[in-house]
């Protein structure tokens, strides 16, 4: 990426030209596999790779989603929304087991 200084500005190409900036510009710190945050599960203190969804943090705790409900702040996320909803640096999450018997 070149840089382009006019006066007190700085532009970069993609200001300049009116492209739109790589996935690596638009990204956020966050979103770098390298990095992680600080949350909650199941009321322990865990850094997580940041970045990850409901989804990708169950696969990271190898967690078989089938069988759990997982609840974000207090509140419950649907299975359905498991692959959107981000896990947040400072959440709590809590994975609740379903566990059959009589």
């Amino acid at each position: 990426m070149t840089i382009h200084r006019t006066s007190n500005q700085v532009q970069t190409d993609s200001m300049a030209t009116g492209t739109p900036p790589s996935d690596r510009e638009t990204r956020s710190p966050a979103a770098d596999a390298n990095q992680s945050m600080d949350v909650r599960i199941n009321g322990e203190p865990r850094s997580i790779p940041a970045g990850l969804t409901i989804s990708d943090l169950l696969t990271h705790l190898d967690v078989r989603s089938s069988r759990v409900a997982v609840e974000k702040n207090r509140t419950i996320v649907p299975k359905t929304a498991h692959d959107k909803t981000p896990v947040e640096p400072g959440d709590t999450i809590e994975i609740v087991s379903f566990i059959g018997g009589g």
